[in-house]
């Protein structure tokens, strides 16, 4: 029950935000962190295991929506970002403004703020 007194009904289904589920935005962390990085080293990275080919099925997904490239590399991919990690975080906060606090900075920062919010910062 949100402070309205609305209560939403649990959907266990995968978010997606600013385009991007929750395992692509972890892979692209990933890549962000190391600069380039093959399915194994993405792999070793991300917080829970998964199938190789998997994670290799959402670089491919990842290629199709234009955030990721690779080259070849003594026959394997590396895979990089092509979107500049600045600019990602700022269509990701410019997202995040217009969906929860209807596209106003000034209430988003004052959420930030409030006394209860500073403890996780």
């Amino acid at each position: 029950m949100n402070q309205e007194g609305v209560s939403y009904p649990m959907v266990k289904r995968r978010r997606k935000v600013n385009g991007l589920s929750r395992r692509e935005t972890q892979i692209m962390a990933v890549l962000y962190k190391l600069g380039k990085a093959s399915v194994a080293d993405v792999l070793d990275k991300l917080p829970d295991r998964r199938n190789y080919s998997t994670v290799r099925a959402q670089l491919r997904v990842l290629e199709e929506k234009r955030l990721v490239r690779h080259e070849t590399k003594k026959l394997r991919y590396l895979y990089a970002p092509t979107v500049p990690r600045q600019i990602a975080q700022r269509s990701a906060l410019r997202h995040m403004i217009e969906t929860f606090f209807d596209g106003s900075v000034e209430n988003s920062l004052a959420t930030i703020l409030t006394e209860d919010n500073l403890e996780l910062l």
